[in-house]
């Protein structure tokens, strides 16, 4: 992979669960529904986690990108950290960085509602055993 380049892992995205209207369907009772959210929950935290390593990953080069530029730079502190900071290298690998960071948080996002999703329908569940009982 060209460590020029950002990479960013694409998030499941949830389009089984989604209806055009963009209003959730919960799994029902069906086991292999709920597995299926289980599943599904699992492999967002993993591209969460993927996405948030490769932001921290290109965070750590843009320093370093900067860290160098500024060593190679003459003139005052001041002046050398505009001339590093402003520096092609620098604001090409700062760009990737934002780029990955928002991939990152997407990512995390998409997980959180997945989890969100596996929780209320556990919540729906409880409520309708309870008013099974209750009859």
């Amino acid at each position: 992979m060209d460590t020029n380049q950002p990479h960013h892992p694409h998030p499941p995205q949830s389009p089984t669960r989604t209806n055009p209207d963009h209003t959730t369907r919960y799994p029902s009772s069906d086991p292999d529904a709920a597995f299926k959210l289980v599943h599904d929950i699992q492999d967002a935290l993993k591209a969460a986690a993927e996405a948030e390593s490769e932001a921290t990953r290109l965070d750590k080069r843009r320093k370093a990108i900067q860290a160098e530029r500024f060593l190679r730079e003459t003139g005052t502190v001041a002046e050398r950290e505009a001339l590093a900071r402003t520096a092609p290298e620098y604001t090409n690998a700062e760009r990737a960085w934002i780029s990955a960071a928002s991939q990152a948080n997407i990512a995390r996002a998409i997980a959180d509602g997945l989890k969100l999703e596996w929780e209320t329908w556990r919540t729906m569940q409880a409520t309708r055993r309870a008013e099974m009982q209750l009859v």
